[in-house]
């Protein structure tokens, strides 16, 4: 069959790559768009998969919110820690140090963050904080 589309929208199209590991990808299934039950039938799985990963995800979640665990205690020498950095935090990066510190010292459910930002951002920073406060409370 033949697939119109208009001359403005040519930019959007793109070669397809494969999903696979360089040469070894399979080619893709085709459907025949005059087939909707084919369409109907991956779509229904598709769901059903989605599904059952958001409920294993919530009876993860509801799992790890039954275990508990005494909060990290602010060690003394975390001040003296900070100071050495030699950069001037940024008000996110103050935000996440806060966030993880709330996380460690004021919680007793297992701690649950991702820290994410580009390059050079300050994640590397926020790590060895929470490391050095986990370290000098003799933990892991």
């Amino acid at each position: 069959g033949t697939m119109k589309e208009p001359l403005q929208q040519a930019a959007l199209m793109t070669k397809y790559a494969g999903t696979g590991v360089g040469y070894q990808s399979a080619p893709p299934k085709l459907d025949s768009l005059s087939a909707p039950q084919v369409w109907k039938a991956r779509k229904k799985k598709a769901l059903t998969g989605m599904r059952k990963i958001a409920l294993d995800l919530v009876r993860l979640q509801a799992e790890r919110m039954q275990h508990t665990r005494v909060p990290f205690a602010e060690p003394p020498q975390q001040p003296e820690f900070e100071a050495r950095f030699p950069y001037v935090p940024t008000p996110d990066q103050e935000a996440a140090f806060e966030a993880v510190r709330a996380d460690m010292c004021g919680c007793e459910v297992p701690m649950d963050r991702l820290v994410c930002g580009d390059v050079g951002f300050g994640k590397t920073e926020v790590a060895l904080r929470a490391l050095y406060r986990c370290v000098a409370a003799g933990r892991q």
